[in-house]
């Protein structure tokens, strides 16, 4: 057989097996191409590419539910007492004996610096010791480290060795803001990608972290306003970088826990407040003010520009407050307006 036509029966048979994918033969249902999943996306894109374009987007909104939302205060609210808790994690030292009957001299010299181990921590866990700011205790960072993890996906820890204390160590929990997502490049002294500010290795081992300013640190009267936005290289041994790594081991950053509900709480949230003021409407007096008949058959301008002979009234307005009097004009009518709030049924439509 000619190696010609063996080639042409090769494409046709390929050529086959490509349309049966396409219409659904011998194909996995999800891979079919039709107008039922022509919204759905079937390119793939890297997870560092998504981050790259929407990260920033998804943090600010995650935070503003953060703020906003009772659902998501409640949700950060319960991942903090429940991880770290009230008391936090603390150190708990143990020793092993040196044989399996040691003396009793040995017993208590090893309870004795088990003690002294962890009334040293328990004294550096203190706000003026463990944050470099002095405003935050080891347990208050704990819950503010879960939290930012929780809303913002992510959280960064500055390790300072030589800090201003008698223990020469503290903790420094840094805005994720301060690194920018539009970072990225190549570094010509060591040859290393940077990603999202991050610089990874050839095996996307993290070595260092690019520090930026961002413009929501420029504060109206500082003089931080002068200062130069340049970026400081911290090396990675001196970061904790606390994100969950969950859809691909190059992945460089992490992103809100909230992704997903998000844009459904976003729009319950207004659903809520239109019933809110549905319902306060319908707990206040209103009424629709009905001008008499000779008032409504105005004759508007001809086209001779002749005026019509009577003025057209202004518009009457009304604010809605709970046990408000109205006036009404000479020859006005009332009319009442019937909400129908609050609704019965709203309730259960939104728990779930």
């Amino acid at each position: 057989m000619p190696k010609r036509f063996r080639l042409w029966k090769a494409t046709r048979r390929a050529a086959r097996v490509f349309v049966a994918t396409l219409t659904g033969v011998r194909a996995f249902a999800m891979a079919q191409h039709n107008r039922l999943t022509r919204n759905w996306p079937a390119f793939p894109i890297a997870i560092n590419r998504e981050l790259r374009m929407q990260l920033r987007t998804a943090r600010n909104r995650s935070r503003n539910l953060g703020q906003n939302d009772d659902y998501i205060v409640r949700y950060l609210e319960v991942r903090r007492n429940n991880i770290p808790g009230p008391t936090g994690f603390t150190l708990q030292v143990s020793l092993d004996p040196i044989s399996d009957d040691p003396p009793e001299e040995q017993i208590k010299h090893d309870a004795e610096v088990v003690r002294i181990i962890e009334r040293g921590f328990s004294d550096w866990a203190h706000m003026e010791n463990a944050s470099a700011s002095g405003k935050l205790s080891f347990v208050d960072q704990q819950r503010l480290v879960c939290t930012q993890v929780d809303r913002d996906g992510e959280s960064l820890i500055h390790r300072r060795v030589g800090a201003a204390n008698k223990f020469r160590y503290t903790l420094r929990i840094i805005d994720v803001a301060w690194l920018d997502e539009f970072y990225n490049a190549i570094n010509p002294a060591t040859g290393n990608r940077i990603i999202m500010s991050v610089e990874v290795d050839d095996d996307d081992r993290p070595v260092g972290y690019w520090l930026t300013m961002p413009s929501t640190e420029f504060i109206y009267g500082s003089a931080r306003m002068m200062r130069d936005r340049r970026r400081q290289f911290v090396p990675a041994s001196e970061m904790i970088h606390a994100f969950v790594c969950k859809d691909d081991e190059s992945q460089v950053r992490g992103y809100p826990e909230t992704h997903t509900a998000g844009l459904t709480l976003k729009v319950l949230d207004e659903a809520d407040f239109a019933e809110l003021v549905k319902a306060h409407v319908s707990a206040c007096k209103v009424v629709y003010l009905r001008p008499p008949d000779d008032e409504e058959e105005q004759v508007s301008t001809s086209a001779d520009g002749d005026q019509p002979k009577k003025p057209i009234p202004p518009p009457v307005t009304q604010e809605i407050q709970p046990g408000m009097q109205i006036v009404v004009p000479a020859g006005w009518e009332m009319q009442d307006a019937k909400a129908e709030s609050p609704n019965a049924n709203w309730p259960p439509f939104s728990k779930n």
